[in-house]
């Protein structure tokens, strides 16, 4: 789900958010084969600008559009639900590489290094999830959200390698956090938006060690 977020970007007033939003999909399962197909029209509705409709995503899919109206209340229910697959999908990439061997600062290393590639990975997806949050829905329960996958994992490195004297300079676990995840962040959005790609393998030498070393 590389750009779901282009498709998110025309959403307003989204329903409140849970770990899935969509109305019908919390007590009724979304099929593997639904999930995969709707994921494989996100990148392609991006790459044409599209605003898509229930039908315009029945014709794209094969999938009947009674069967999505099924799972969805209608277009902003099913945005919705593709906007908590890409947050899922950035948790799992920081949970496994939080989680790995090795110190806290090589802990940390990798979950910088790896939302460094989350970027590169998904570039529509981030030039549209920092250019429209205003249209992206309730913007705390977006940060609440952004917060379990990113930064309260990294809280707990942050405290933990403090605790064994390796984050001398660290005050703040939440502040530094958030100033780690801005970082990765902002410079990630320059790229895109400056040279319109991001590679990865160039910009985590040059920026993930400066982050680390700045901590202590």
């Amino acid at each position: 789900s590389r750009t779901v977020w282009t498709l998110v970007q025309s959403m307003s007033n989204r329903l409140p958010c849970t770990e899935v939003t969509a109305r019908h999909v919390a007590s009724t399962p979304l099929p593997t084969e639904i999930a995969a197909a709707l994921e494989e029209i996100a990148d392609q509705w991006a790459a044409h600008g599209a605003d898509p409709r229930i039908s315009d995503i029945a014709a794209m899919t094969g999938i009947p559009r009674s069967t999505l109206y099924y799972h969805f209340s209608g277009r902003k229910d099913l945005l919705a639900y593709l906007a908590t697959t890409v947050i899922a999908s950035s948790r799992d990439i920081v949970l496994v590489a939080s989680t790995g061997p090795g110190s806290e600062v090589e802990k940390l290393g990798r979950v910088l290094e790896a939302q460094v590639r989350f970027f590169a990975g998904r570039p529509h997806l981030a030039v549209t999830l920092f250019t429209n949050l205003g249209s992206a829905g309730d913007l705390r329960s977006l940060a609440e959200r952004m917060n379990a996958a990113f930064h309260r994992p990294v809280e707990r490195l942050l405290v933990a390698g403090r605790r064994a004297g390796h984050f001398r300079h660290v005050v703040s676990p939440e502040t530094t956090a958030s100033a780690l995840f801005g970082a990765v962040a902002m410079t990630a959005i320059h790229y895109l938006v400056v040279d319109g790609h991001l590679d990865a393998e160039r910009l985590i030498p040059e920026l993930v060690p400066n982050l680390l070393r700045g901590l202590g």
